[in-house]
């Protein structure tokens, strides 16, 4: 369990629940789509689970296995638990809990919002596995659907011969944020930006306050450099299990050459890919 806390949270802070891909770890897929960035830009909360390689040794969540794809039972249990740590430690306004993942993060996204509908205020996910009802289309890849009042429930970006991955903005336009990577992809639009913009929680900048500091945890983990590494935040964040830590460092990572393979094995165990 990885989180972030910016100096100065906003008014009823939201928080957002971000969930990596295959063979990332939290901090990668924070640093490259941009969160913690866009959290101290705009004073919301970060909660980033990180699967652990003794329950999948390639770090996806697993979404494909019926065990984990239930309410109040495996992963989504734990990752439920671990919102609502959240929230009572930074006082969360449990009207304004979002959550977003790539690809298997995505998909485990999905079963979160399935699973437990009540808890979010909206969700996104990128490159993964989800079921759409009918909407209408406009602006060529933007989908949409309204409730009575108006208000946007679904909105959909598909973007021409891009590989699998995290749309990326990079440059000094408002909202771009991020680092290229592997799966964190610059292809002129940040993806991380749209998503908050459409939860609702990229409005007016915070103001820091003094020398305030994020909230300190137990484990502290630096964010992999860059160039403008002094200015870059720190996950905060405990490992639940202390017992499943050798495990972590005998198994070794696999190439990501793999990932393709990874996927199409886990899309073909949940019935949704065939041959």
């Amino acid at each position: 369990m990885f989180g972030y806390r910016p100096a100065t949270l906003a008014a009823n802070p939201a928080l957002v629940v971000v969930l990596h891909g295959c063979t990332q770890t939290a901090a990668d897929y924070d640093l490259g789509a941009g969160w913690s960035t866009l959290a101290g830009r705009y004073g919301f909360a970060l909660l980033l689970p990180q699967q652990q390689r003794s329950n999948n040794p390639n770090g996806c969540f697993n979404w494909f296995q019926p065990e984990h794809t239930r309410r109040n039972q495996g992963e989504p249990l734990s990752i439920r638990q671990m919102i609502e740590k959240s929230v009572v430690d930074h006082g969360i306004d449990r009207r304004r809990i979002f959550i977003t993942g790539l690809s298997a993060g995505g998909a485990m996204t999905s079963v979160m919002l399935a699973c437990y509908p009540e808890l979010f205020a909206g969700g996104a996910i990128i490159a993964g596995c989800f079921k759409v009802p009918a909407v209408r289309r406009r602006n060529g890849v933007s989908w949409y659907a309204k409730r009575g009042a108006g208000d946007e429930l679904i909105e959909k970006y598909t973007i021409t011969n891009m590989a699998h991955g995290t749309p990326l903005g990079i440059g000094e336009a408002e909202g771009a944020c991020g680092a290229p990577g592997p799966f964190l992809l610059p292809v002129g639009i940040s993806s991380s930006y749209h998503i908050a913009k459409f939860f609702g929680i990229a409005g007016a900048h915070v103001q820091a306050e003094g020398n305030a500091s994020p909230e300190k945890n137990t484990l502290k983990i630096s964010l992999a450099p860059r160039h403008d590494a002094a200015a870059e935040p720190v996950l905060e964040g405990e490992i639940l299990d202390k017992d499943d830590e050798p495990i972590l460092q005998q198994q070794p990572v696999p190439p990501l050459a793999d990932i393709e393979a990874v996927i199409n094995r886990a899309l073909r165990a949940a019935g949704l890919l065939k041959g």
